[in-house]
């Protein structure tokens, strides 16, 4: 088998940037594309190969073709046809949406899906962009439900300034969003922050349908799905951030 190269699925997106492209040399006349879906098979949106003799075909019928021999025997015997992973570039000029994902558990209970953690590795920035991941303090549900309906639930949110280089690990149940570069001169935009965004693909169907957001910028907030159950399903992401590393800066 020879190595694979996927066409990609650009996604205009109302906060998207004018980055992905050039970084990766892509012509289209797409414009504000928020996201480059680089291997994916979401229904509908399965990644199909660009070149070579498996040309035009799918992510999905690949599997079904070459099995085990393609995603490994563990992977195959786990997952069978459904590719485990969504790999996507993410270029933000405007503050998203927060959200906080339901994990394995209680996506099936609820959704019948897969949970979602993600891994995001940062490309690049401009400068005074940033992450917000989880709470700078212990939050219960009573207090995130105010914060949400008086608008203040940014000032929960723990912020990290982040680098080119750096890497960071949301399991499922811990919130955050990624925050723009809040300019002094309005005409200049965008926070020119492209990022290869990793999310294990149980949640790959998840991620399309049950997101579960708390709010869309600071100005825009509202609450999906049972917020109280969503915030128990990690309980570390609170203030101590939790047994497992949040992230890498790069050197």
């Amino acid at each position: 088998m020879y190595p694979l190269k996927f066409e990609p699925f650009l996604r205009p997106m109302i906060w998207g940037g004018e980055k992905i492209a050039a970084y990766k040399g892509v012509e289209t006349s797409v414009r504000s594309i928020g996201e480059s879906w680089e291997l994916s098979g979401v229904a509908g949106h399965e990644s199909i190969v660009a070149e070579g003799p498996c040309k035009g075909v799918s992510l999905p019928e690949l599997i079904d073709r070459y099995g085990a021999e393609l995603v490994g025997k563990s992977n195959y015997e786990r997952f069978g046809n459904e590719f485990p992973l969504l790999v996507k570039f993410i270029d933000a000029r405007e503050d998203l949406s927060i959200q906080v994902h339901p994990d394995d558990r209680l996506a099936w209970e609820r959704h019948r899906m897969h949970g979602k953690t993600e891994m995001w590795y940062v490309v690049s920035e401009t400068g005074g962009a940033s992450l917000r991941i989880g709470f700078d303090r212990r939050v219960d549900a009573e207090t995130y439900a105010a914060a949400v309906a008086d608008h203040t639930i940014c000032d929960l949110l723990r912020d990290h300034p982040i680098a080119a280089g750096d890497v960071f690990f949301l399991p499922a149940g811990r919130v955050h969003s990624i925050r723009r570069f809040h300019r002094r001169d309005p005409a200049d935009v965008g926070p020119d922050l492209p990022h290869l965004r990793l999310r294990p693909a149980g949640a790959r169907r998840q991620a399309a349908r049950t997101p579960y957001r708390a709010g869309q910028g600071g100005d825009r907030l509202h609450r999906a799905g049972r917020l109280p159950h969503a915030l128990r399903a990690d309980p570390q992401q609170g203030h101590g951030a939790g047994r497992l590393p949040l992230f890498h800066h790069a050197p």
